[in-house]
């Protein structure tokens, strides 16, 4: 699961080498959190359906408004194929509950800086 589609998201999914997204959770509708959508796009050619990209009510409307061309009809191939199922409330209890997204702990992976190394 990705969380927020930042404009360097190429960037970091080159560098960390992430080949597959199941969906994404967009946690406010700023543009340092959306204007890398264009790039989920390379995650929907194998997908048999769009991918899912959770938002409130709020962040889909200004997904819709920003990236309308995502959504026509005749929106062309290289057009990320995304849904948005909507989030309720602000828990992630109440996004697992209505939106059938479930969650698993993990522990944390931390990525070495540049200026610093990680015990990896």
């Amino acid at each position: 699961m990705l969380v927020d589609t930042g404009p360097d998201l190429r960037t970091q999914a080159l560098r960390y080498k992430i080949d597959r997204v199941d969906g994404v959770l967009f946690t406010h509708g700023h543009a340092d959190h959306l204007h890398g959508l264009d790039d989920v796009r390379s995650y929907c050619f194998d997908r048999e359906g769009p991918l899912p990209c959770y938002a409130d009510q709020h962040t889909i409307e200004r997904i819709e408004r920003v990236f309308d061309y995502a959504f026509k009809k005749n929106a062309p191939s290289t057009t990320p194929q995304i849904s948005l199922p909507l989030i309720e409330g602000h828990s992630p209890s109440a996004a697992s509950t209505s939106n059938r997204l479930s969650s698993t702990t993990v522990e944390p992976r931390y990525w070495p800086s540049a200026s610093a190394t990680s015990p990896m």
